[in-house]
């Protein structure tokens, strides 16, 4: 053991690519799985019988610093030691590309395949203790049915059980605002259209990241025996950042649930599947937060339930005059909500008293909240 302390480690990595490859593969069972493999080295200096299991270990300890670099920033890495002295836990395979061993001193390059999904988890678990921010997250669950004039209904069952264990884990849930911001003929359209609807969807919402998840049944067995009925639920989940639409995961769950009573049934397995679900929305949700902070020379406009559009062009153009000229984008318009980025890196305050300061807008224009640099606007009461 006191020979092992004076051996000499040196971490010379030879980083040569990380390739993150997304598989998405229907599988038994509907999940998506994933391959992400990385190329790396490792060196180690020691007596020659134990040299090359150094240089081994250290390569693997390469392969999992690197990918941990390139889903979050290196400040985090401190306080994951714990997870970089068990590398060998998170492959799920390893080649030896080629190794070299001579006068105690021994260099292995190994090809890596990494179990992404165990190492996001612990990394979370790890990190989630040492930042105070944790992500907003919406979310919006619904049934799925085969009647044409009844496709979707809102699964409000699968929604507490998800809310109530993210809110034990402290972090800020809230229902989505889908069903304010869309008509119903609009969600089924949005939904229908794929991501782009769906991204549509996603960036109407207040929160960091959206949850938008569809259960399924299907009914299992013999169904000549109305006693008892087994129902299977698969629920599909995909998980957007607000900011820009972005997806950010997607992968599905099921359970199955026998009983008499049907309806039962159905509920059961809808929150059993929304509890299955939970681990990898946290994962993803606070990965996501975490590498993706927001842009502080932006401002946020949200513009709540003006009927008068020009009214919102009207206010648009008065913030771009008094921030000097500004651009503006239009990111979102629906029939209660448009949305706008101001690209101005000044105090939210100037636009506040710019705002209230205008005669034509303060009598018309209330700020109904402010938070960071996402400034909420909706119409007086009196006007």
């Amino acid at each position: 053991m006191i020979f092992l302390q004076r051996c000499r480690f040196k971490k010379n990595i030879l980083f040569i690519f990380i390739s993150v490859v997304f598989i998405l593969l229907r599988v038994e069972g509907g999940e998506n799985t994933e391959t992400i493999r990385i190329r790396t080295e490792g060196y180690a200096e020691g007596p020659s019988y134990l040299a090359r299991q150094m240089a081994l270990a250290e390569a693997q300890k390469n392969a999992i610093e690197q990918y941990l670099l390139s889903i979050l920033s290196e400040e985090y890495l401190k306080y994951l030691s714990p997870l970089l002295n068990k590398a060998s836990q998170y492959l799920k395979s390893y080649k030896i590309l080629n190794e070299n061993t001579v006068n105690d001193k021994s260099t292995v390059e190994l090809d890596v395949e990494l179990d992404d999904e165990l190492i996001n988890k612990d990394v979370t678990t790890l990190l989630i203790p040492r930042v105070t921010d944790l992500p907003k997250i919406s979310i919006y669950i619904i049934d799925s049915h085969h009647h044409p004039d009844n496709k979707y209904t809102e699964a409000v069952n699968s929604y507490d059980v998800m809310e109530k264990k993210l809110v034990n884990l402290k972090f800020s849930i809230q229902k989505s605002n889908i069903e304010i911001n869309f008509k119903k003929s609009e969600i089924i359209q949005l939904i229908e259209e794929g991501l782009n609807g769906k991204k549509k969807m996603a960036m109407s919402q207040d929160s960091d990241v959206f949850v938008l998840g569809i259960n399924q049944y299907e009914l299992l067995g013999d169904l000549s025996n109305n006693h008892v009925q087994k129902v299977r639920c698969n629920l599909t989940v995909e998980l957007f950042q607000v900011s820009d639409g972005k997806l950010l995961d997607a992968f599905s769950v099921s359970a199955s649930v026998q009983g008499k009573d049907l309806t039962e049934a159905k509920k059961q397995s809808a929150e059993d599947c929304a509890l299955k679900s939970i681990q990898r929305v946290i994962t993803c949700s606070f990965l996501s937060t975490l590498k993706n902070k927001k842009n502080t020379k932006d401002v946020n406009l949200y513009f709540d339930g003006f009927k008068d559009k020009k009214m919102i062009q009207k206010v648009i153009d008065y913030l771009e005059t008094v921030t000097y000229g500004s651009n503006t984008q239009l990111i979102l318009e629906t029939i209660n909500r448009t949305k706008y980025i101001l690209m101005f890196d000044g105090p939210i305050v100037h636009l506040i008293d710019s705002i209230y300061n205008n005669p034509q807008l303060k009598n018309k224009i209330v700020v109904k909240k402010v938070i960071d640099r996402d400034i909420y606007l909706t119409i007086s009461n009196e006007n």
